[in-house]
């Protein structure tokens, strides 16, 4: 008969990009033995093979993915898995996802959107905040009444100086409280 494949499961379904994703596909054959696996990520990327059913990949694109599992036996026969919905993010989560502005900016990739909930922001990673050059939205979540960035009287809220253009957004914060000698 063909493969039984007995469990196919991800342990990450959902995130942000890039989304790292470990697979595993485990089956049975019970006339033969099972010789291999390959696996499909519904990215465009190409297909894997294997002997252990364990693949891990990296999403890149903000978008939905079918991944599917594939197993073979000794008699050439195969069974395909179910799919498993790979969903991609383009919004990262300030606290929720990381716990500074600043964390969030460094994951960040081009295009993604940084939605900061309500607060008062204070200490290192959340003053001096830099963009790094990424073409990126940072937002708040409910705007400036209910977003601030308080310098504690050492530092900028944000610093702009690594080339950043039109596609780098800064919107509803208060920043508070902030201090430099020049500049």
């Amino acid at each position: 008969g063909k493969p039984i494949i007995d469990s196919f499961t991800a342990d990450e379904t959902e995130g942000v990009r890039p989304l790292r994703v470990t697979f595993t596909c485990t089956a049975h054959d019970i006339d033969g033995v099972i010789t291999g696996y390959s696996m499909d990520y519904g990215d465009g990327s190409n297909i894997e093979i294997n002997k252990t059913g364990i693949f891990t990949h990296i999403y890149e694109s903000v978008d939905q993915f079918f991944a599917i599992c594939t197993v073979y036996d000794n008699d050439g026969k195969t069974t395909q898995s179910k799919n498993i919905l790979i969903k991609q993010q383009n919004i990262i989560n300030v606290p929720a996802d990381f716990p500074t502005i600043q964390e969030a900016i460094y994951a960040a990739n081009h295009g993604i959107t940084i939605m900061v909930a309500d607060g008062v922001y204070t200490g290192y990673m959340n003053k001096n905040i830099n963009y790094w050059g990424k073409a990126i939205t940072v937002r708040s979540e409910n705007g400036p009444e209910h977003t601030i960035i308080d310098c504690e009287q050492d530092g900028r809220g944000f610093i702009f100086s690594n080339y950043e253009g039109n596609d780098s957004v800064l919107s509803g914060f208060t920043i508070t409280n902030g201090y430099a000698e020049v500049g």
